[in-house]
């Protein structure tokens, strides 16, 4: 069934769970995903991610996939659209599919202020639909950055990585993070999770953390691995066969995600 992100969030803040976002880049994985969350019995946000250099008919074609996969299944599913650059385009598609929440970059992206007036276009834009807007960063920009966004923006959640870069890794504290998520009152994900080892987001869990965003490459990796090994088999003919192997290889890595935090 098709779940609103934030009613996702609070269920696993109040269930002291992480909900993973999971970066899907094609339909195959997405329906994988889905088929996990089923077995396991899990709950699990597809993330679609936007940049400049994204085909358009692909995308269109995945949005709507993942939600017919959401709609269709019995686990709770969550489906997510991160707009990783400002176009309004993209913007003016997003917020006529409901039943959807959009992350924006906004003010996180550009420190000195620029950002905030496509941001407030999208929350302008996605008040009248069930839209969900999300605040997010790509990069590590320090707590009290993050306060100061979660005050100036009505934003339903924030998106950001929430340890340093491994050059100041020495520096992190679950505390600040346990800081944080009492100050900001609003959801905070982890941005990066693929990067972090299980005992780091278990630490974040505990800090009241509601979810852990993980990028495309966590699964397409999967994906290509289960499909090379597919292909090795020479008894295997058929392209159905090959996809096995791939669904097979993107479960046992989504699996672990959804019973073990």
């Amino acid at each position: 069934m098709l779940i609103p992100t934030g009613t996702l969030l609070a269920r696993a803040r109040r269930n002291h769970h992480l909900i993973p976002f999971l970066t899907v880049s094609i339909p195959e994985i997405a329906e994988a995903t889905v088929r996990t969350a089923e077995a396991v019995k899990g709950r699990v946000i597809l993330q679609i991610e936007i940049q400049s250099k994204s085909s358009p008919e692909e995308i269109v074609f995945l949005v709507q996939a993942c939600k017919l996969l959401a709609r269709t299944s019995s686990a709770e599913i969550g489906v997510h659209v991160a707009l990783l650059d400002e176009d309004k385009l993209w913007l003016d598609y997003l917020c006529a599919e409901n039943n959807l929440s959009l992350s924006i970059s906004g003010p996180l992206a550009h420190p000195r202020g620029k950002g905030e007036q496509f941001l407030e276009e999208a929350l302008k834009a996605a008040h009248h639909d069930e839209i969900e807007i999300l605040l997010t960063s790509q990069h590590y920009v320090g707590l009290n950055r993050l306060l100061e966004a979660a005050e100036m923006t009505a934003v339903q959640a924030l998106i950001t990585p929430l340890v340093p870069p491994e050059s100041a890794r020495s520096n992190f504290s679950p505390g600040h993070v346990r800081d944080l998520i009492k100050s900001v009152k609003i959801p905070v994900i982890a941005y990066g999770a693929e990067q972090l080892r299980p005992a780091t987001r278990q630490q974040l869990m505990k800090a009241g953390v509601g979810g852990s965003s993980f990028g495309a490459s966590f699964l397409d990796e999967a994906f290509s691995a289960g499909l090379r090994t597919g292909l090795r088999d020479r008894s295997v003919a058929t392209p159905s066969r090959y996809l096995r192997f791939a669904r097979k290889a993107v479960a046992s890595a989504v699996e672990p995600l959804l019973t073990s935090i």
